[in-house]
């Protein structure tokens, strides 16, 4: 039935000579077939498909828009799609059908005129000149790249060309004094405007970006600046420095690159990335998966990982400051003094915890080796842990 349907429009609408024989064969099958689906659905559910269930006509039409096959070719190609669906089902029909035939024939007609407003609003959409709407669409584009959603019309409507490769920056930003209203309008509209004439400085274009008061995501196009990775690390680092220093935010970043379809994968990995590096506690700047290797691996779910953070349940259970000063110990390079003066104690009482934290799991923090596997579970446990379970407070 789709190849005869697609004979049909084929020998209807001579505009679509004007492209590449296979690609007509494969952009008529295509439309002939989303075209036929709806039709399956509508006879089996007795209702006309909404317009929001029409996007892969849309996606067509805007494909087709883009190579220059004009408007009535498109309303022309859908509607000889609909009458040979219709004909090719009534064919058949013999007069005590009549009832199921007014039916079918109510719901073609309405079929019709939502496929013939969705080609019609797609292919205006996609030849509008830019204008005042190119940032509603810049941001449409961005929530379509992000989601793995086609986002060609998007990317006409926006007047970008999109580049083949992007590098994927997920950032984190956090106010240096703690604000009267985090989420108030002016402080998100002044990170919107510092992070975008950043990066339209880096680029030489407004950003592809999506960002709120606590950062957000942001798109960079692997350009001759910004090629090869190292050129692009520096620059970005640059730029997350500047944010940085400018008061009152602390930015921390991570980046991936990937090819424009693989976004979705690269921001889950960037924001991945970011989740670790914050329960590390490493502070503002930029890191990729070289610099947290070592952390990103001991991180992954598993039995090893589980067994890793198995080993610190047993501290929370007797005392929480033992696992809170085993913390403090790791991050002031198993200094027992510096630990001691940050925990406002005597050294003694570090040496006497530290012993404590021997007898009950079994791994001495004097002994390097046994210090090797503690720290790799205060890793795997702070990775899924949210930090209000260990206070600094703990001991105040």
């Amino acid at each position: 039935m789709v190849k005869q349907m697609a004979r049909y429009v084929d020998e209807a609408v001579p505009a679509f000579h004007a492209l590449p024989a296979q690609q007509i064969e494969e952009d008529v099958r295509d439309l002939v077939h989303r075209n036929l689906e709806y039709v399956m659905r509508m006879l089996r559910e007795r209702r006309p498909p909404d317009p929001s269930e029409l996007t892969g006509i849309a996606d067509i039409v805007t494909q087709r828009a883009g190579a220059g096959i004009p408007l009535e070719a498109m309303l022309q190609a859908s509607q000889v799609a609909i009458r040979s669906g219709w004909a090719l089902l009534v064919q058949d029909a013999e007069p005590r059908d009549l009832d199921h035939v007014l039916v079918a024939t109510s719901l073609f007609m309405q079929l019709q005129e939502n496929v013939t407003a969705a080609v019609y609003a797609a292919y205006t959409t996609a030849t509008r000149p830019c204008g005042p709407s190119r940032h509603d669409a810049r941001h449409e584009l961005i929530n379509a790249l992000l989601a793995g959603a086609p986002y060609e019309r998007y990317a006409k409507r926006a007047c970008i060309q999109l580049a083949e490769r992007y590098h994927v920056v997920a950032l984190r930003a956090t106010q240096k004094s703690e604000p009267t209203n985090p989420d108030n309008a002016a402080h998100q509209d002044a990170w919107h405007q510092l992070a975008e004439q950043e990066v339209a400085s880096l680029t030489g274009e407004p950003p592809l970006s999506s960002l709120t008061s606590a950062g957000g995501v942001i798109l960079l196009p692997e350009s001759s600046a910004l090629r090869p990775s190292r050129a692009a690390r520096q620059h970005i680092k640059a730029l997350v420095h500047r944010l940085s220093t400018t008061n009152p935010w602390l930015v921390t970043a991570t980046m991936t690159t990937s090819t424009v379809d693989e976004i979705p994968r690269a921001h889950l990995d960037a924001q991945g990335l970011l989740n670790l590096v914050n329960s590390l506690d490493r502070g503002p700047g930029l890191y990729e998966l070289q610099d947290v290797m070592y952390e990103y691996q001991i991180t992954r779910p598993g039995p090893a990982n589980d067994a890793l953070r198995a080993l610190l349940n047993p501290l929370m259970d007797v005392n929480p400051k033992l696992l809170h000063t085993l913390q403090l110990f790791v991050a002031h390079d198993l200094d027992r003094h510096a630990t001691a003066a940050r925990l406002g104690k005597h050294p003694n009482t570090v040496d006497y915890r530290l012993k404590r934290i021997a007898d009950i799991t079994g791994y001495d923090p004097a002994h390097p080796p046994d210090m090797q596997r503690l720290s790799a579970a205060l890793i795997a446990w702070r990775a899924y842990t949210e930090p209000t379970e260990t206070s600094p407070y703990l001991d105040e």
